[in-house]
This record gives C-alpha cells, sequence and structure tokens, in this order.
C-alpha cells in the first residue's frame, strides 16, 4: 500500500457549515490511553511529544481501522478533502489543534514506543518510519507551517529527534532517520523541494555536513 511506502499528511480545512453541525466524527470524545493497542484514543505520550516538537499544546488521537473510515466518509460527504484517507497517513486540524493519525502511522508509533522488537529492515521498519514521520510533520503543521513540502522537509530532519523521544536508542533513531531519508524521494511532488538537503535553504541545521 502507498502508505507504508510514504507519508502523505496535510492540513484540513473542513467549511464551516461542517463545524456547525458538530457532527464531525473525528470530534467525537475519546478515552485517554497509553500502551499497545489498536483502540481509538488520545495518546498522551505521543501528545507530549508532538507538543515538544511544535512549542504548543498539541493533542494526537489514534484512531482505528473502523473509526478511520468512518472518518473518511463524515470528510468525503462534507467535501473537505481531496483524496481519500485511504492513501494519507494523518492529517492536522489547526482549528482544534488536534492531529490525527490512522492506525499504520499509530501501530508504528506503538511498535517503537512500547513493543522491544527493533527491526531493520521489512514492513514493520517501515510502518515505524513512517509513524515517526506522520507525528514529526503534523507536529510542524502545529507549529505553524502550512506548505507541504517545507512541513515534510522539517519532519524528515526532526525524525532523530522524534524516535529518541519515543524511546529509542541514538543507534535505533539513526536507522529509522535513514529509512524515512529513503522513503523522502516517493513522496508525491507536492511534498518534495529542491532545498530539502544538505546546505539547502531547509537545512535546519547548516552547520552540521550530514543530513538529514
Amino acid at each position: 500500500m502507498r502508505r507504508l511506502a510514504v507519508v502523505v499528511v496535510f492540513v484540513l480545512a473542513l467549511p464551516a457549515l461542517a463545524y456547525a453541525r458538530g457532527a464531525f466524527y473525528a470530534d467525537k470524545p475519546l478515552p485517554t490511553r497509553s500502551g499497545a493497542t489498536s483502540a481509538s484514543r488520545i495518546e498522551p505520550r505521543f501528545g507530549r511529544v508532538a507538543s515538544s516538537l511544535s512549542g504548543k499544546s498539541a493533542q494526537v488521537r489514534c484512531w482505528s481501522a473502523l473509526d478511520w473510515a468512518r472518518i473518511n466518509g463524515d470528510l468525503l460527504a462534507h467535501g473537505g478533502v481531496g483524496e481519500s484517507l485511504d492513501f494519507v497517513s494523518g492529517f492536522y486540524r489547526s482549528d482544534t489543534g488536534r492531529i490525527h493519525l490512522d492506525p499504520t502511522a499509530c501501530a508504528g508509533l506503538v511498535d517503537l514506543t512500547y513493543r522491544s522488537p527493533r527491526p531493520q529492515q521489512g514492513r514493520s521498519f517501515v510502518r515505524i518510519a513512517l509513524g515517526v514521520d506522520t507525528l514529526a510533520h503534523e507536529s510542524m503543521h502545529r507549529r505553524g507551517f502550512r506548505n507541504e513540502a517545507v512541513t515534510e522537509c522539517y519532519a524528515v530532519q526532526l525524525v532523530y529527534k522524534t524516535a529518541k523521544a519515543l524511546g529509542a536508542s541514538s543507534t535505533y533513531a539513526a536507522a529509522v532517520s535513514r529509512q524515512a531519508w529513503a522513503a523522502y524521494p516517493a513522496h508525491p511532488p507536492a511534498y518534495l523541494s529542491a532545498e530539502c538537503r544538505d546546505g539547502g535553504k531547509l537545512d535546519l541545521s547548516p552547520q552540521r555536513s550530514t543530513f538529514p
């Protein structure tokens, strides 16, 4: 599936009428729960990491497969998204400050944060890198960046820091960062920038000779 190869995430802007109705499924009350679960919940540990990256209080909502499908139907019905959520890993709602992550991205974050295996190849490893990159990307949206190419370039440079904050060792965080960077060229064109490189205008650490 495409979302296992690349991270496709965005800032969501729904019509005001959808908010007025108060019926958007993604706004439903959720329990706060940490640990290895696939249930829809507010994930406090992921939220703390997102808050640290964004410099703002951020709530991270992890969704079950069934609930993600319901949110997808809601978005399509209200005309608030140009692409089905079947092909994206998360979105950010600027009006609520909430980050919404799909089941695959959340599973990768759960694997890294709460499970002991540390794969360095295969689907599980790709899923971990996707989850970390998605969380970093949406945190950059929460920080205030709206342009997708800028947001993703900053996110991929923050994968190492994000993985470390979630409990990865320096060595494993570096491996996750390399995987996220290897996947970068496969993003849609709107998420790519020629300045996302060592010494480029989007280089967050121009004094270093390594990238990302």
